[in-house]
């Protein structure tokens, strides 16, 4: 091999050696920058959805205060402290004139829990 041909490559080499660290460099300079702009991205997300989490659970405060401040209301609470979930108020609910239309089209059945035993009786509700 002679003197200019092994100068060659070695300068070849140099060339490539260096182009391949230059590569590596850039490569991970943009995944460092990606990375960066990622976290941002994310952050500026989650921001937002906290806001509007925020908003949503205040605009259902607000309708929680309005539907209790509603006529009745207490009263539908108090009976259902009182007869359970199911009972004879969920009937006179449904059938009410608040609601505008019976949504009960058949026979419904309704516990009495007065008489200490659960006892079924037939209640004609349809429409």
């Amino acid at each position: 091999m002679s003197l200019s041909s092994g100068i060659r490559w070695i300068v070849s080499g140099l060339v490539v050696g260096t182009a391949a660290l230059v590569g590596a460099i850039v490569f991970w300079g943009f995944g460092a920058l990606l990375v960066e702009q990622e976290r941002g991205s994310l952050d500026a997300l989650v921001g937002d959805r906290c806001e509007r989490l925020a908003a949503a659970v205040h605009r259902l405060s607000n309708d929680v205060v309005l539907v209790s401040r509603l006529e009745g209301i207490g009263e539908i609470v108090r009976e259902r402290e009182r007869w359970g979930r199911g009972g004879a108020e969920e009937i006179a609910w449904k059938d009410s004139p608040v609601t505008g239309r019976s949504s009960w089209s058949t026979t419904a059945t309704w516990t009495s829990r007065s008489l200490g035993a659960a006892t079924a009786t037939p209640v004609s509700t349809a429409s």
